[in-house]
């Protein structure tokens, strides 16, 4: 499974095991919190856990949400949403 295919799925996840299995010679980065949050660059707005889930948003020209089960989830998926394109 492609990381492209794992992102496409319903739940968006897959593990990095299942990942590596598929394709043993190709490496996964997997970035850390501070860096996602630097990736969204002066689009991020804020982090915020509701008791459930956590969401993330940005602000200024583009306008995103990302919501995950924690914090770096959340964070990934608004960039993937900044970077729809």
């Amino acid at each position: 499974m492609s990381l492209q295919s794992a992102i496409r799925q319903p739940s968006g996840m897959a593990s990095i095991f299942s990942l590596l299995m598929t394709n043993p010679e190709q490496r996964y980065f997997a970035p850390t919190l501070s860096e996602l949050i630097e990736a969204c660059g002066v689009y991020f707005d804020f982090l915020a856990n509701n008791g459930r889930n956590w969401r993330a948003r940005s602000v200024m020209e583009k306008t995103a949400e990302g919501e995950g089960s924690n914090p770096e989830e959340a964070i990934a998926r608004l960039w993937l949403a900044l970077n729809k394109n």
